[in-house]
Protein backbone atom coordinates (compact mmCIF):
# COMPACT_ATOMS: atom_id res chain seq x y z
CA UNK A 1 0.00 0.00 0.00
CA UNK A 2 0.79 3.44 -0.10
CA UNK A 3 2.14 6.27 2.20
CA UNK A 4 -1.06 7.68 1.75
CA UNK A 5 -2.87 4.41 2.32
CA UNK A 6 -1.47 3.31 5.32
CA UNK A 7 -1.59 7.21 6.73
CA UNK A 8 -5.26 7.27 6.16
CA UNK A 9 -5.74 3.15 7.90
CA UNK A 10 -3.78 5.01 11.03
CA UNK A 11 -6.33 7.28 10.75
CA UNK A 12 -9.12 4.91 10.94
CA UNK A 13 -7.26 3.42 13.55
CA UNK A 14 -7.22 6.68 15.58
CA UNK A 15 -10.90 6.75 15.31
CA UNK A 16 -11.92 3.60 16.02
CA UNK A 17 -9.82 3.26 19.43
CA UNK A 18 -11.30 6.37 20.42
CA UNK A 19 -15.01 4.57 20.20
CA UNK A 20 -14.00 1.75 21.49
CA UNK A 21 -14.59 -0.13 18.13
CA UNK A 22 -12.93 -3.32 18.29
CA UNK A 23 -14.27 -4.46 14.95
CA UNK A 24 -12.67 -1.41 12.65
CA UNK A 25 -9.42 -2.37 14.71
CA UNK A 26 -10.00 -5.58 13.92
CA UNK A 27 -9.42 -4.54 10.06
CA UNK A 28 -6.53 -2.34 10.84
CA UNK A 29 -4.38 -4.02 13.47
CA UNK A 30 -2.71 -7.35 12.08
CA UNK A 31 -3.41 -10.69 14.23
CA UNK A 32 0.74 -10.76 14.90
CA UNK A 33 0.81 -7.40 15.51
CA UNK A 34 3.89 -6.93 18.23
CA UNK A 35 2.62 -3.49 20.17
CA UNK A 36 5.51 -1.92 22.66
CA UNK A 37 4.82 -0.08 25.61
CA UNK A 38 7.86 1.84 27.71
CA UNK A 39 8.35 2.03 31.41
CA UNK A 40 8.18 -0.11 34.77
CA UNK A 41 4.31 0.60 35.51
CA UNK A 42 2.07 -2.06 35.30
CA UNK A 43 1.12 -1.79 31.60
CA UNK A 44 4.69 -2.01 30.12
CA UNK A 45 5.71 -4.26 28.09
CA UNK A 46 5.56 -5.75 24.47
CA UNK A 47 2.21 -7.31 23.65
CA UNK A 48 2.08 -10.07 21.37
CA UNK A 49 -0.08 -10.58 18.71
CA UNK A 50 -3.75 -8.61 18.23
CA UNK A 51 -5.63 -10.10 21.49
CA UNK A 52 -2.66 -8.98 23.73
CA UNK A 53 -3.12 -6.02 22.46
CA UNK A 54 -6.85 -5.68 22.40
CA UNK A 55 -6.23 -6.45 26.16
CA UNK A 56 -4.10 -3.14 26.32
CA UNK A 57 -6.14 -1.23 25.08
CA UNK A 58 -9.13 -2.63 27.36
CA UNK A 59 -7.20 -2.53 30.42
CA UNK A 60 -6.73 1.85 29.81
CA UNK A 61 -10.57 1.69 29.17
CA UNK A 62 -10.76 -0.15 32.62
CA UNK A 63 -8.11 1.77 34.56
CA UNK A 64 -9.43 5.15 33.19
CA UNK A 65 -13.38 4.61 33.20
CA UNK A 66 -13.65 4.67 29.91
CA UNK A 67 -12.06 7.78 29.58
CA UNK A 68 -8.98 7.71 28.20
CA UNK A 69 -9.09 9.37 24.34
CA UNK A 70 -5.99 9.02 21.93
CA UNK A 71 -6.03 12.90 20.55
CA UNK A 72 -4.17 12.86 17.07
CA UNK A 73 -2.06 15.76 16.76
CA UNK A 74 0.08 15.23 13.50
CA UNK A 75 1.06 12.09 11.57
CA UNK A 76 3.73 11.81 8.88
CA UNK A 77 3.72 8.43 6.75
CA UNK A 78 6.89 7.13 4.64
CA UNK A 79 6.12 4.05 2.57
CA UNK A 80 5.39 1.25 5.37
CA UNK A 81 6.18 3.66 8.45
CA UNK A 82 3.76 6.34 9.84
CA UNK A 83 4.66 8.76 13.03
CA UNK A 84 2.29 10.05 14.46
CA UNK A 85 2.17 12.54 17.65
CA UNK A 86 -0.54 12.45 20.14
CA UNK A 87 -2.18 13.88 23.28
CA UNK A 88 -3.18 11.34 25.59
CA UNK A 89 -5.70 12.24 28.25
CA UNK A 90 -7.45 10.48 30.65
CA UNK A 91 -9.39 10.32 34.40
CA UNK A 92 -8.78 8.29 37.31
CA UNK A 93 -10.47 9.05 40.43
CA UNK A 94 -10.34 13.09 41.34
CA UNK A 95 -6.83 12.69 38.91
CA UNK A 96 -6.44 14.21 35.38
CA UNK A 97 -3.82 12.98 32.70
CA UNK A 98 -3.00 15.15 29.57
CA UNK A 99 0.17 13.51 28.15
CA UNK A 100 1.90 14.04 24.30
CA UNK A 101 3.41 10.76 22.44
CA UNK A 102 4.56 9.75 19.48
CA UNK A 103 4.12 6.17 17.79
CA UNK A 104 5.66 4.68 15.26
CA UNK A 105 3.60 2.28 13.42
CA UNK A 106 5.16 -0.27 10.87
CA UNK A 107 2.31 -1.60 8.30
CA UNK A 108 2.12 -4.36 5.89
CA UNK A 109 -0.70 -4.54 3.69
CA UNK A 110 -2.69 -2.27 5.11
CA UNK A 111 -2.32 -3.01 8.59
CA UNK A 112 -0.15 -2.44 11.96
CA UNK A 113 2.32 -5.07 12.24
CA UNK A 114 4.18 -3.35 14.61
CA UNK A 115 4.05 -0.38 16.96
CA UNK A 116 6.13 1.57 19.57
CA UNK A 117 4.76 4.18 21.93
CA UNK A 118 7.27 6.93 22.89
CA UNK A 119 5.86 9.25 25.95
CA UNK A 120 7.83 12.83 26.89
CA UNK A 121 6.55 11.83 30.26
CA UNK A 122 7.20 8.55 31.00
CA UNK A 123 7.46 8.61 34.40
CA UNK A 124 4.24 10.17 35.01
CA UNK A 125 2.46 8.06 32.60
CA UNK A 126 3.76 5.10 35.26
CA UNK A 127 2.75 6.86 38.31
CA UNK A 128 -0.75 7.77 36.32
CA UNK A 129 -1.04 3.84 35.58
CA UNK A 130 -0.26 2.41 38.81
Amino acid sequence: MSAQENAKQVRLGYEAFNRGDITALTDIIAEDVVWHLPGRGPLAGDYQGRDAAFGYFGRLGELSGGTIHANLQSLLADGDTVVVRQVNTATRGDRNFAEDACLVFEMREGRVVDAREYHYDLYGMDEFWS
